[in-house]
């Protein structure tokens, strides 16, 4: 009963945050100085603890809401011939919570409108009370077993409790603070039949319930209300903690009282998420993994073999990762930023990323129709080398020199240092294509690799040919040599069409300057014919000259590493179409039971799925381009707005 209280709690949260905010990630300035206006909840960042190692947070869920119905996808749901269907779909999934609604006395409408404004849910590190490790030593002692098995279990114990990580959630709740009071007395009812005790005290001047778990050594639960703002943390002193930071912010104290807001690492990172934007982020997130990998390392037991591994990559230099989001205006629909920070200077792995300038301008074999075009600037060489250094740090200085390169040398003839160093003009291509008809696996890929000197790839492909002939077919496709590499028959499905399996036919060529493989001789066709006739290239494409204009205009000046562009319709046209295919053989319901059966059979009867065409307008490109700084790495996107009908 409790966990399926506690799923479709969290379930509706995830529903409510998830469809205001699910397409859009951006930036703007953090103050941690600056205090929030009358009727506003203090911002999270000033209720957590100053070594809070993960943090996500939508200021304000009801605005959200609101500017949700004015995207893309909001206009989407409410057209005429979609709002139907999403309402009785919703009507469904409400009459599946009603018997576990009516155990507590609420519907799915009264669950999922308790959020109202702040929503935050972080990681911070885990600790138990004193009265708890009383409670832990004193069983520790009281065993007699002094087995190597018994030790080791204590000392693993130990080791879990020492390097926990806690969890707190931080939700405005306004009006709604009844309705989760409900919620509460049912959960609180059904795990005090599991051994969980309540007790309660004053923190602050504000009661704190603490739901004490029957076992030493368990995180226990706490939870309070700070006016409309509910608090719940799973770990002693996390409700605790931010309940005194609230004192000490309302009293003045923030700029002396440590919170991670005057982390310097968290305002760094954060206020790296900068744009020109004139309002203020709709959710911000912060990351420190290697703090987090440390305590789960740690708790494994593995530390003394481990973390020196880690520590010798010199992924210490991971300062964090940080973004914010906002709802853009204009023919901008969302803009995104995300900051890695790194320390200076870059080594160990962090030698390994090795970006560089990039011309963003696609080849004129990326056809048109692709659903995705990512080109990268990279030096190739400079990564090598760093990988060769790691592997010396760690005693292995033959691998590469001694065994990879031989081995290359005397399968392909290559000089693989020569390659990278002569051969390789440092600029990757990845690309996406959905080759038709739509199936489960349409999706096909191609990777194109700038060289120096195409003749290198031609004679490449022809030393292959000759000594790997069994494993390559040679065809001519509109003229242009293609090397294919057999796949057998393959998995496929019987029945309908969108459930089978596409084979996958590995292919090589040569175009232009370009070492090119796909996964599709289709697509490899497709590109050659765009290689053949301008009128189907990307690069003449004029949606494609107006998101690399705005792409030009975020950068500022800035010389990108990364760009790369997204046309969502194709996915989503894969999704209709396998969802179009479920409805049709009846697999759509399938597995469902009784009342649920009957109602989905219902909903799927009553209405069809609009034409494509009609959803297709709703979807418009979205771009990224990725840029290196001093301090890390920025990658900065942004969302177009699909034209609104006359």
């Amino acid at each position: 009963m409790t966990q399926k209280i506690f799923t479709i709690w969290l379930t509706g949260l995830v529903i409510s945050i998830g469809i205001c905010d699910s397409r859009v990630l951006g930036q703007g300035r953090y103050s941690a100085a600056a205090k929030p206006s009358e009727n506003q909840s203090v911002g999270a960042p000033h209720l957590l603890p100053v070594d809070t190692m993960a943090y996500v947070r939508i200021a304000d869920l009801m605005e959200a809401r609101e500017m949700f119905g004015e995207t893309s996808v909001g206009r989407m749901m409410n057209d005429p011939q979609i709002a139907p269907i999403m309402s009785d779909t919703y009507s469904v999934l409400r009459d599946g919570f009603e018997k576990i609604g009516q155990q507590i006395g609420l519907s799915l409408d009264d669950i999922l409108d308790i959020p109202q404004g702040q929503i935050a849910i972080a990681a911070v590190p885990g600790n138990l009370s004193i009265e708890q490790i009383e409670q832990v030593e004193t069983r520790a002692a009281e065993e007699d077993d002094e087995s190597p098995e018994a030790i080791q279990r204590r000392l693993r114990r130990k080791r879990q409790i020492q390097n926990s990580i806690s969890v707190v959630l931080i939700m405005d709740v306004g009006p709604r603070r009844p309705t989760l009071e409900t919620v509460l007395e049912a959960v609180e009812a059904e795990i005090s039949k599991n051994g969980f005790v309540r007790r309660t005290e004053t923190v602050a001047g504000y009661e704190l319930v603490r739901l004490m778990p029957p076992r030493a050594g368990r995180q226990e639960f706490q939870y309070s209300f700070h006016g409309d703002t509910f608090l719940f943390g799973w770990g002693y002193d996390t409700v605790g903690s931010s309940l005194r930071l609230w004192k000490d912010f309302d009293d003045g104290l923030d700029s002396t009282t440590e919170t991670l807001a005057t982390s310097n690492e968290f305002a760094t990172l954060i206020s790296r998420c900068i744009g020109e934007e004139s309002t203020r982020p709709q959710s911000t997130f912060y990351v420190d993994p290697h703090e987090i990998i440390g305590r789960l390392v740690k708790r494994g037991g593995a530390a003394g073999l481990v973390w020196p591994l880690i520590e010798g990559l010199g992924l210490g230099k991971l300062r964090g990762i940080a973004g914010s989001s906002f709802y853009g205006d204009g023919e901008i629909e969302a803009v995104s930023h995300l900051h890695v920070g790194i320390d200076p200077p870059r080594d160990g792995f962090f030698g390994v990323v090795r970006p560089q300038e990039v011309d963003p301008t696609p080849p004129n074999f990326i056809p048109s129709d692709v659903g995705s075009y990512t080109t990268l600037g990279w030096r190739f060489d400079k990564t090598y080398e760093n990988v060769e250094k790691i592997l010396a740090r760690f005693g292995n200085t033959t691998l590469l020199a001694e065994q990879f390169e031989p081995f290359i040398k005397q399968r392909l003839d290559i000089d693989v240092r020569r390659v990278l160093e002569e051969e390789l003009a440092g600029r990757l291509i990845v690309s996406r294509w959905y080759e038709p008809p739509n199936r489960i696996n349409s999706l096909t890929f191609g990777v194109a690799i700038e060289l120096n000197d195409p003749s290198f790839a031609k004679e490449l492909l022809d030393r292959m040919d000759q000594k790997f002939g069994e494993f390559f077919k040679r065809e001519s496709i509109n003229g242009q040599t293609v090397y294919l590499a057999p796949t057998g028959n393959g998995p496929n499905n019987n029945g309908n069409q969108a459930f089978k399996f596409r084979r996958p036919t590995p292919t090589m060529m040569v175009l232009g300057d370009w070492l090119v493989l796909t996964d599709s001789r289709e697509f490899s066709t497709q590109m050659i014919r765009a290689w053949k006739d301008t009128e189907g290239r990307l690069i003449n494409d004029p949606q494609f000259e107006f998101v690399t204009g705005e792409l030009s205009d975020k950068l500022g000046g800035e010389e990108p590493f990364l760009v790369s562009l997204l046309d969502a319709s194709q996915g989503f046209k894969t999704i209709y179409t396998m969802l179009e295919a479920g409805i049709a053989s009846g697999r759509v319901g399938e597995g469902m039971e009784g009342d649920m059966k009957e109602r989905v059979d219902e909903l799927l009867t009553k209405h069809k799925l609009p034409p494509f065409e009609t959803l297709e307008k709703y979807f418009a490109p979205t771009g990224f381009v990725g840029y290196d700084e001093p301090d890390g790495i920025h990658v900065a996107g942004f969302t177009l707005r699909a034209p609104e009908d006359d």
